[in-house]
């Protein structure tokens, strides 16, 4: 136990002479730690110094002067908004806890006391009513930040398997799609829209759709352009290359 209580320059004056330049080089700091300690006790505690009721050893009047205790955390409370997800569950600094199922949805405060090592989840207050003050609902163990772990309570899990086993119902599931031809009421629908945006009605409107699949070649050809290939100019069309260029060597 290092009882050094005589000032930090006559620590530093004494201390380094007598022990830190007797160390090796390649000492380690455990190494060197526990030598401290041990010519605390061997040397260093047992100086005599000089007192108003006479000489008495550094390890007695370290004694007397005990350290303050440590002061308790600055009382600060952070608090934040989450939204209960649909597994009954509020995310807080990369991990989950565990509210009652029928919050699902709710909003509520998570609040954690710094220097604390349990957080607490309330619900909001009620406007409107008397005492405003946010209830508990649920305290968990705050998990490590970003561990990406659940923390669920015993009574949490066994409502949300009753709520999702009051849910289960053995009526006959959802029919699958069908592809059904529109009804009465559409057709009828469909008509106002047509009417409404062309001015015309089906009742006028004699011309068939026909699909012709030339044009789909035609435009594959056309590399995707709904116009057709230029075709090829035949050889009558072409121009006599061969005879511009006797025509333009005889007027050189």
């Amino acid at each position: 136990m290092n009882s050094f209580k005589i000032g930090p320059t006559a620590h530093t004056d004494h201390l380094t002479p007598s022990f830190w330049r007797t160390l090796p080089d390649d000492v380690t700091v455990e190494e060197a730690q526990a030598r401290l300690n041990k010519w605390c006790t061997t040397r260093g505690d047992i100086r005599l110094r000089a007192t108003a009721d006479g000489r008495s050893t550094v390890q007695t009047l370290a004694e007397l002067e005990p350290l303050r205790p440590v002061p308790a955390p600055y009382p600060v409370v952070l608090t934040v908004a989450r939204v209960v997800s649909a597994q009954a569950l509020v995310s807080y600094a990369g991990n989950r806890y565990s509210v009652p199922p029928e919050l699902h949805g709710s909003t509520v405060t998570v609040s954690l006391l710094l220097g604390a090592t349990h957080l607490d989840i309330a619900t909001l207050p009620t406007p409107g009513r008397p005492g405003p003050v946010p209830t508990v609902i649920a305290r968990h163990q705050l998990a490590p930040a970003g561990a990406g772990a659940t923390i669920r309570e015993v009574g949490h899990v066994t409502a949300l398997t009753e709520a999702a086993l009051a849910a289960f119902t053995t009526a006959a599931p959802h029919r699958r799609k069908e592809r059904r031809p529109p009804s009465p009421a559409a057709r009828a629908e469909a008509e106002q829209l047509r009417h409404q945006t062309t001015g015309r009605s089906s009742a006028c409107d004699d011309t068939q759709v026909v699909v012709n699949l030339a044009r789909y070649a035609a435009a594959a050809a056309g590399r995707n352009a709904l116009i057709p290939a230029a075709p090829n100019p035949s050889p009558e069309d072409q121009p006599d290359t061969r005879k511009n260029t006797l025509k333009e060597t005889n007027q050189q």
